[in-house]
């Protein structure tokens, strides 16, 4: 087993050093992908499984304040989605899983433009964080939660065009949706 100590913080309190969230694989030559919110990094590794070792391979720099958190991978295109937590946005990036870069394409917003001044304040209230990340099987639908505003928002994709667009935000039912 290898170890990769990170170092480095961002702007906001709670990203006062380094804080690798959340690491998975990738589905193509034994990557692997990490989100670290406390410095505003994505990195990739490939994983030399006969040495045992991490490879670092790409360092994408967020934009500060970020925090990207959680990742899902597209079933079928070579498209990786984050959320990220401290701003309520998913990042859309490419992958090149032959020398695992990745490149921004698109940013969303996970609250829409409509959304009730009453929300708001509540949402704020309670501080607003993005959660999770889903990707229907079909690839065809993103889902992402969004505790304080207690909302599910559901993204229909057009990788072809590079679009993503709000088919729906619902209210979750319950309090923080994971």
């Amino acid at each position: 087993c290898d170890v990769d100590v990170r170092h480095g913080n961002g702007p906001h309190p709670w990203q006062s050093n380094a804080h690798v969230h959340c690491v998975r694989f990738l589905k193509q030559n034994d990557l692997l992908i990490a989100r670290d919110r406390g410095s505003d990094q994505i990195l990739t590794y490939q994983v030399d499984r006969e040495k045992r070792r991490l490879l670092l391979l790409h360092t994408y720099h967020c934009a500060p304040g970020t925090g990207p958190r959680y990742a899902v991978e597209h079933p079928f295109e070579n498209y990786v989605f984050v959320v990220n937590e401290l701003i309520p946005y998913v990042d859309t990036y490419a992958v090149d899983y032959l020398s695992g870069e990745i490149r921004h394409v698109r940013r969303e917003a996970l609250l829409p433009n409509n959304y009730q001044e009453d929300d708001k304040a509540e949402a704020h209230a309670f501080g607003s964080y993005p959660s999770d990340i889903s990707i229907h099987p079909n690839g065809n639908y993103l889902y992402v939660g969004m505790r304080g505003a207690n909302t599910i928002s559901v993204f229909s994709l057009d990788l072809e065009q590079g679009m993503m667009k709000r088919v729906q935000t619902v209210k979750s039912g319950g309090i923080n949706p994971r």
